[in-house]
């Protein structure tokens, strides 16, 4: 209710919400979590113990003009190499609904398909059911790639 009140004082001010304020408009959002966990291609995936696991490890946090998730990736028990590769991304947040959060690429805010999109659904209160507490669709080298969180591993 108190997004719709403001954006209808900003629609009285003649104000549109235009890139520029979307950093003030998200101020009016409650509370980032920071946190990080583990990412992986299904939900609830899981490999026999000992086995080599290989994820993304994603971290929520706060940096100085914003909020900044990191990819990263990592591998547990595997004798393999692997490239481990970073990106980091800063974050436009949107109410979702129900208490969860989407956060947007700023860079690529506004285009078709988004370099990044985070659903946070850590704080949901609707009683139904989401694939993981975090889902992150990422777009790389022009493919879209789907993780989903290890609700295991999650650490605020």
């Amino acid at each position: 209710m108190r997004e719709i009140i403001f954006y209808i004082g900003l629609f009285l001010l003649n104000i549109t919400p235009a890139f520029g304020q979307e950093r003030f408009i998200e101020r009016h959002l409650p509370q980032f979590i920071p946190g990080t966990m583990e990412l992986y291609h299904m939900p609830n995936y899981s490999e026999p113990s000992g086995a080599c696991k290989m994820g993304v490890n994603l971290e929520l946090r706060k940096g100085l003009h914003g909020r900044i998730a990191t990819l990263s990736r990592f591998g547990k028990n595997c004798e393999t190499y692997f490239a481990r590769t970073i990106r980091s991304y800063g974050l436009i947040a949107r109410n979702a609904g129900c208490g969860s959060y989407r956060y947007i690429d700023e860079k690529s805010y506004g285009n078709e398909q988004p370099n990044i999109v985070i659903l946070d659904h850590r704080k949901r209160t609707c009683d139904d059911d989401v694939p993981a507490q975090v889902v992150v669709r990422e777009l790389i080298n022009g493919k879209i790639k789907v993780r989903y969180s290890d609700d295991l591993t999650i650490q605020e």
